[in-house]
C-alpha cells in the first residue's frame, strides 16, 4: 500500500528536555512504532569492541538518517536529526546525566546500574577520516555522528550482545518537530507478535486483545514481585524503625527534600499484592540510591549528630548501616569530661542506644569527684551504673576498655583514641 509519509526535522529547543536516557535495544531503528517499513539496513548495529574488557561502543544519533515513527492513533511519519542537533543533544545529555541514565529495550523495569553498565566515553564525530568509531570499529559514519561506549559487566548481557539479541542504542528524549516535506513509501503492518515489549505495554489498552493484556498483567505481576523483594533486599528498617528515626531532628540534616522519607513510608508501609507500576519505579529509584550511596566517601560527622551526611542520607532512604554491628552486639564506651558533656557527644549516646548497641561509659576521672555528675547523665539515658568505670587515669581507662572488650571508644583525647586503636579498638574522636 503507497502511502504519503510526513517528513519532520527533530529540533532541540529552549524548552526541550532532549535526550534523557540511553537505551540498549534489539532493532534500535523501530523504538517505540506500531508499523514499520520494513528492515532498515542502514541502522548501524552495536559493536563489541573488546569482549575481554567488556566494552560496547554504538551510535546514539547518526544526522540525517530517517528514521520510521508512529503516533498514539498509529499514524505514521519520518524523523530525522540534524548535524547541529546531534551535537547539541550530545552535549546535554552530558551535563544532564543522561549517558548515565541506562535501560533495555525502552523499560523501566529493565534499568540497568554501574554494577552491570558503567558508562566510558561519548563522543561527536569530528573528521569520519581520522575517527576511531570509522578507523578502529569499522563503521562509516558521516560527521556529526554522536558516538558512545559502555563497559558491560553483566555476562549474561554480554551473551545477547553476541547472540544479536540486543544490536543497537536508542535514545529516549523530547525533542519539537519541525515540518519538512512528503515521501511516498509501501507501509507494511507489524504483526502482534512483532511488537517491541515496550510499544505492549505502552498501549496495550488500547490496542491489545483481553487475553494477551492477561499475560502482560501476569508477566507484570511477576517483575513486581521481583522488584519487591529486590527492594527489601536493600531496605534494612522496618516501618516503625524508620518511623522513628525519620522523627529524629537529624534526619533532616543531610537534606531539606522529604520525598524520599514519604516515599520510603508508602513503600514499607504498602502491602506486596497493592504494589502497581508506581511502586515498582519508586522502588527502582531506591535501590539505585542506595546502591550509589554505599560506596561514596563519608565525610565528617554532621554537628551534633555524630554521624556523616552519606549515613544520614542512607537512613532517610530506609538503608541502616549500622544493622549489622547491632545484632553482633557491639559494645561502644563513652568518655565523660569533653565528651559526654557536649551536645555532639549526648547526640551520638543517645543513637547508639537507640540502635540498640551496648553501651559503657569508662572515665579517666575518680569516683569521688565525678560520681553525681556522671551517675546523673547514666540514670538520664537509661545506663546501668554497673556500666559507669571510674579509672583514674587514662592509662586505666584503656586498659578497662580492652578489658570489656570494646568495639569503638569514643573520647575528646586524641592520644587515648591513638594508643586503643594500636590495641584494635576503633576510636572516634568528639
Amino acid at each position: 500500500m503507497k502511502k504519503e509519509i510526513p517528513i519532520y526535522e527533530l529540533v532541540l529547543g529552549e524548552g526541550d528536555k532532549g535526550v534523557y536516557a540511553i537505551s540498549f535495544v534489539n532493532r534500535p531503528a523501530m523504538k517505540a512504532t506500531m508499523v514499520y517499513f520494513g528492515e532498515d539496513e542502514s541502522i548501524a548495529p552495536i559493536y563489541l569492541a573488546s569482549e575481554e574488557q567488556q566494552i560496547v561502543v554504538a551510535p546514539v544519533i547518526i544526522p540525517n538518517q530517517l528514521i520510521p515513527r508512529a503516533d498514539n492513533t498509529g499514524k505514521v511519519f519520518m524523523v530525522y536529526f540534524t548535524g547541529d542537533t546531534s551535537r547539541k543533544a550530545a552535549s546535554k545529555a552530558f551535563k544532564m546525566g543522561a549517558f548515565n541514565t541506562i535501560n533495555l529495550e525502552h523499560s523501566p523495569i529493565n534499568t540497568l546500574y554501574r554494577d552491570e553498565f558503567e558508562p566510558l566515553e561519548s563522543w561527536v564525530i569530528d573528521d569520519p577520516t581520522t575517527d576511531k568509531a570509522n578507523t578502529i570499529y569499522g563503521y562509516d559514519f558521516p560527521k556529526d555522528t554522536w558516538m558512545v561506549s559502555y563497559k558491560v559487566n553483566d555476562p549474561k548481557i554480554i551473551e545477547l550482545i553476541k547472540k544479536g539479541e540486543i544490536n543497537g542504542v536508542s535514545l529516549e528524549g523530547g525533542f519539537s518537530r519541525k515540518f519538512d516535506s512528503y515521501m511516498t513509501q509501501d507501509v507494511t503492518k507489524l504483526s502482534q507478535d512483532d511488537f517491541k515489549l515496550e510499544v505492549i505495554k505502552k498501549y496495550w489498552k488500547r490496542f491489545i486483545p483481553d487475553h494477551i493484556t492477561s499475560f502482560l498483567e501476569a508477566v507484570s505481576k511477576l517483575e513486581i514481585e521481583k522488584r519487591y523483594k529486590d527492594f527489601h533486599n536493600s531496605v534494612n528498617m522496618t516501618p516503625s524503625q524508620f518511623e522513628d528515626w525519620s522523627n529524629q531532628p537529624c534526619s533532616r540534616r543531610a537534606s531539606l527534600d522529604r520525598k524520599p522519607v514519604e516515599r520510603l513510608k508508602n513503600l514499607l508501609n504498602t502491602p506486596k499484592e497493592e504494589w502497581g507500576i508506581k511502586e515498582y519505579d519508586e522502588a527502582g529509584k531506591v535501590i539505585a540510591f542506595i546502591s550509589r550511596m554505599k560506596g561514596n566517601t563519608a565525610g565528617e560527622p554532621v554537628r551534633g549528630c555524630g554521624m556523616s551526611k552519606k549515613t544520614i542520607s542512607l537512613l532517610n532512604w530506609g538503608y541502616d548501616p549500622g544493622v549489622d554491628w547491632r545484632f553482633q552486639g557491639e559494645k561502644v564506651s563513652f568518655d565523660f569530661h569533653g565528651t559526654l558533656t557536649t551536645a555532639k557527644g549526648l547526640a551520638l549516646l543517645k543513637w547508639k542506644l537507640e540502635n540498640g548497641w551496648d553501651v559503657y561509659i569508662v572515665t579517666a576521672s575518680s569516683k569521688e569527684f565525678a560520681q553525681d555528675e556522671i551517675y546523673k547523665v547514666a540514670d538520664e539515658y537509661g545506663i546501668p551504673h554497673s556500666k559507669v568505670f571510674f579509672t583514674g587515669s587514662n592509662e586505666a581507662k584503656i586498659q578497662k576498655v580492652q578489658e570489656l572488650g570494646v568495639d569503638v571508644h569514643i573520647d575528646n583525647n586524641e592520644d587515648v583514641l591513638n594508643q586503643m586503636e594500636k590495641l584494635g579498638i576503633k576510636g572516634e574522636l568528639i
